[in-house]
C-alpha cells in the first residue's frame, strides 16, 4: 500500500535548512579485554535536511537508506506496505516526495565543524545549529556505522537505523523532528498509522505530547515475525499542532482578527 503523489512545499524549496548538532548523555564503553568500564564519551547526533537531488550526491546514501526501509517493513510494526512493493524506485517516491532529514552519529569530537550557533535546550536536549557537510560528519565510516535515523516532515514517517537501536540516539528523534517541522512551514503533523504493537513509537510520541485523535481497527496488514502469514493490527492516529512552537512560520498561516496561536505544552 502506497500513499505518494505530489504536492506543493509551503516554504522554498530551493534551500535547505541548516544542519544541528544534539548533544546525548555520555556513553559508558566496557574494554572488550578487561570488562572494565572506560571513561565516559560525549555522544552526539548533526541532524541534515536533505532533498532527492542531494541524497543522490552521497555514494551509497539511497542504496543504504532503502535497505533499512525494506528491513522496517519486515518488522511488521511500522509501514503497512508489501514487500514486493519496496522497490528503490517506489521507496525514492514515496519517502522522499520532499525534506528528508539525516541522523549521524558522533562520539567524542564533532570534526569537522566549520561554525557554531547559540546554544539552545529543546525538550531537554541541549542543542545548536552549525555548519557541517553530510560528508564531513560521515567522516569516512560505513553508513550502517554512522547513521542513526532518517524522516520525513508533513505526513511524517521515521525510521531508527537497525545498528544503533538500543543506544540511546533516538533521544533526539522526536525532538529534532518537532525543531524541524515549523521551520519547514508546516503548521501540524498527522501520524495516521501508529501501530498497536509499535510500543517505542507510541512512548515517544506521547512523551511529546502529540494528541491521540483516533483508532482504525485492523488498520494495517504486517508480515509476521516468524514469516507464516499476516495480522492484521489496529493503528493509532496522533497530531501535533505546530502553532505557537518556535520557528513556527506564521507569515504563511495569517491568523484571523481576535485569534491567537496556542502555547505548545511539551
Amino acid at each position: 500500500m502506497w500513499v505518494t503523489g505530489s504536492f506543493t512545499s509551503p516554504v522554498n524549496t530551493s534551500k535547505t535548512l541548516p544542519t544541528t548538532l544534539w548533544s546525548l548523555p555520555p556513553s559508558t564503553k566496557k574494554s572488550s579485554a578487561s570488562g572494565a568500564s572506560v571513561p565516559d564519551i560525549p555522544c552526539f547526533t548533526t541532524v541534515h535536511h536533505l532533498r532527492l537531488s542531494s541524497a543522490r550526491n552521497e555514494p551509497g546514501l539511497l542504496d543504504f537508506l532503502h535497505s533499512e526501509f525494506v528491513k522496517e517493513i519486515a518488522r511488521g510494526l511500522s509501514y503497512p506496505h508489501d514487500m514486493g512493493e519496496a522497490t528503490r524506485n517506489g521507496f525514492e517516491d514515496y519517502f522522499f516526495a520532499e525534506s528528508v532529514f539525516l541522523g549521524i552519529m558522533h562520539e567524542g569530537d564533532v570534526r569537522g565543524v566549520k561554525e557554531y550557533g547559540e546554544e539552545k535546550i529543546t525538550d531537554g536536549i541541549p542543542m545548536k545549529e552549525v555548519v557541517l557537510s553530510v560528508e564531513d560528519a560521515r567522516a569516512g565510516r560505513d553508513w550502517a556505522d554512522c547513521l542513526t535515523m532518517f524522516f520525513y516532515i508533513c505526513n511524517g514517517g521515521v525510521i531508527a537505523s537497525t545498528a544503533v537501536r538500543g543506544r540511546g540516539y533516538g533521544q533526539t528523534l522526536g525532538p529534532s523532528f518537532m525543531y524541524y517541522g515549523p521551520r519547514l512551514g508546516y503548521a501540524a503533523v498527522i501520524f495516521n498509522l501508529v501501530f498497536v504493537n509499535n510500543l517505542p513509537s507510541i512512548r515517544l510520541w506521547e512523551s511529546l505530547k502529540f494528541q491521540k485523535i483516533g483508532l482504525i481497527p485492523r488498520a494495517g496488514r504486517v508480515a509476521r515475525p516468524d514469516g507464516r502469514g499476516v495480522d492484521f493490527v489496529d493503528a493509532i492516529t496522533y497530531y501535533k499542532d505546530f502553532r505557537g512552537l518556535e520557528g513556527f512560520r506564521e507569515d504563511l498561516y495569517p491568523l484571523r482578527d481576535g485569534e491567537g496561536a496556542p502555547k505548545a505544552h511539551l
